[in-house]
């Protein structure tokens, strides 16, 4: 009977890991999750008397997925408004042997429009900082202040992850093809968005908006700004 246990917790167990890896193909996206969500709970709490409770944990992996949720509607608002044929929305699905959180794709888009919408996402997800920004000051909770986080790191950490940690650099993945669409390197890029992530935590540490960075976008433009306040 003990043994009969033992491997039937022994088969539990690995129909938990195929799952996860099903949801998370390639190790280095699991890893990542896992660091990005710890980082998450240390700026969230830097010192909690008594350990993380589940709520708080709960409201922190919805933060992450509305922050998902947002830069994904983003590339799909963006698209529509092109009028790009087949556009389409999935989340945590994999394609030609890359993972995605979330992928906003389509089949026809006029050229011109093509860097708008790689942008878009990350236009959305600049306007839910400001917004969290706003309640981080004001009303802090667990869930805002999450999203504050992830909204202030989702380019550089996405930029790092498609430049750096993927094994392939699909097309699909928007620094990939911000980087195509402007002719920029990716250490351009990687800037870009590492000086967005670095003015907007001296924003959050300081409470003030001297350096504001931000994203102007139409159907025909996109670039990137950081607006001085004397």
């Amino acid at each position: 009977m003990g043994a009969e246990k033992i491997v039937g917790s022994g088969r539990k167990a690995l129909g938990q890991l195929r799952f996860i890896l099903k949801i998370f193909p390639h190790p280095g996206a699991l890893f990542g999750m896992a660091l990005i969500f710890l980082i998450a709970s240390h700026w969230v709490d830097p010192h909690p008397a008594s350990g993380f409770e589940v709520s708080q944990l709960a409201q922190i992996g919805m933060a992450f997925l509305t922050n998902m949720a947002i830069h994904e509607s983003g590339h799909f608002i963006m698209a529509d408004s092109l009028g790009a044929e087949g556009n389409q929305l999935k989340f945590f699905t994999q394609q030609k042997g890359s993972f995605f959180l979330g992928l906003s794709t389509y089949n026809e888009m006029e050229e011109e429009g093509k860097l708008p919408y790689h942008l878009a996402g990350e236009f959305a997800v600049s306007q839910t900082f400001e917004y969290s920004l706003t309640r981080y000051r004001n009303n802090p909770t667990t869930y805002h202040n999450a999203l504050l986080f992830f909204s202030a790191t989702d380019f550089v950490f996405y930029s790092l992850y498609a430049f750096y940690l993927s094994p392939v650099q699909d097309d699909h993945y928007d620094p990939v093809s911000i980087s195509k669409d402007t002719g920029l390197s990716q250490e351009i890029i990687f800037s870009v968005a590492l000086t967005q992530a670095l003015l907007n935590g001296l924003r959050v540490f300081s409470g003030e908006d001297r350096l504001v960075p931000y994203f102007t976008i139409d159907q025909k433009f996109a670039s990137f700004n950081i607006q001085v306040h004397f």
